[in-house]
């Protein structure tokens, strides 16, 4: 009773994400426990790719690569280029940014075929009024990340018509192509518009990383009633 008690309080403190994390996690080392010693010896075991679970967890997975890209970018974006390699200050933070909506459409592409995946096998195991929650969470996660990477705080950039065109962005392209041509009277500018676009853009995206976190517990929230019943995975319809 206490370890149950103990099982409920947790749960209260974890997010919708990290409650299917947890899920998932438990699902894996419970399809494992008979390869357990063969996994320890470092030995190759064979598992059905087809198995649901197998489903379930990569598809998980891959999400959440994807989660901990856009945070690791968040730091990065904040670090100095570093001074053993010849990167400059425009173009290592233009490539932080370019990764960023790369990993966010890779995100949102991601979400689409998990919620359909789910919707489809779970669809002949589950109540209808679920499925069409699922259908709905989908559209309106899809909504939500492009209101992130577009009016959402992020005016005047747009990505697919040219790479960007953002002011700031622009103006430390210039001051570097300056000073790389040894025109070092703009040497200051080019710092002074590297910080401001800087701060700019790990704002941007630091806010933009905590509405997503939002977002992914709403998501996930809708899922977790269809995959799982009593803290564990629910066998879908073959």
């Amino acid at each position: 009773m206490e370890q149950n008690i103990s099982n409920v309080e947790e749960q209260l403190k974890m997010s919708k994400f990290e409650e299917y994390q947890s899920l998932m996690s438990d699902m894996m080392v419970s399809l494992f426990k008979p390869y357990e010693k063969d996994i320890k010896e470092g030995k190759k075991i064979d598992i059905d790719q087809g198995r649901f679970e197998i489903l379930l967890f990569e598809g998980f997975t891959e999400i959440s690569n994807n989660i901990d890209t856009l945070k690791l970018i968040s730091v990065f974006i904040n670090k100095e280029p570093p001074n053993d390699v010849e990167i400059n200050y425009s173009n290592y933070l233009t490539y932080h940014i370019h990764n960023y909506f790369q990993e966010m459409y890779i995100l949102k592409e991601r979400l689409r075929t998990y919620g359909t995946k789910i919707q489809r096998k779970y669809k002949k195991v589950t109540e209808p009024i679920l499925i069409e929650n699922v259908k709905n969470i989908i559209l309106d996660t899809i909504s939500s990340l492009k209101s992130i990477t577009g009016d959402g705080g992020i005016r005047n950039l747009h990505v697919h018509e040219k790479k960007y065109s953002d002011e700031d962005l622009n103006w430390l392209s210039s001051t570097t192509l300056l000073v790389n041509s040894n025109h070092i009277d703009y040497t200051y500018a080019q710092k002074e518009a590297y910080k401001k676009a800087r701060d700019k853009w790990s704002k941007i995206i630091e806010d933009n990383n905590k509405n997503l976190m939002i977002v992914l517990d709403k998501y996930f929230e809708t899922l977790l009633p269809i995959i799982s019943k009593d803290n564990a995975v629910i066998k879908p319809h073959p």
